[in-house]
């Protein structure tokens, strides 16, 4: 797994793997048992052990929720950064479109059961290993 040089292509089911794993692991892991207690805490745990991140993604989700819950401590950022949004389809998303180019990887989600909902996710290589490193507008480089 992961990218292959510049000049190379990556198979783009590589990287389908990643996002469709990361999406279905945060439906069974996350969504489908909402934690008990603060809503928040548990997503940055959930967020800092998971394999299928970068470090950079982790730190900066991180300081965004902390930041939110610091200058409102009632409502927080008020929206899932994960799901870009409040509301999710019900089946979950799955790797729409795939780019890839060199050690970076750029696919739009989009809800199996509502394709009107979409999320822009960005992958970089580390260490021969795809891992997200952007979602929505976190930690995106904007395209």
């Amino acid at each position: 797994m992961g990218f292959a040089p510049a000049g190379s292509a990556v198979p783009k089911e590589d990287v389908a793997r990643v996002v469709d794993s990361f999406y279905a692991q945060y439906y069974k892991e996350f969504v489908r048992k909402p934690p008990k207690g603060d809503f928040d805490k548990a997503e940055i745990r959930w967020v800092m052990s998971n394999p299928y991140l970068s470090d950079s993604f982790k730190k900066v989700f991180r300081k965004t929720i902390m930041d939110a819950r610091k200058k409102d401590p009632e409502l927080g950022l008020d929206m899932d950064p994960i799901m870009v949004g409040n509301d999710y389809p019900d089946k979950g998303y799955r790797a729409k479109e795939i780019q890839v180019a060199g050690d970076k990887a750029y696919v739009v989600m989009e809800g199996v059961d509502a394709p009107n909902f979409k999320i822009p996710v960005d992958l970089v290589n580390i260490n021969n290993k795809s891992k997200i490193n952007g979602i929505g507008l976190m930690n995106r480089s904007q395209k």
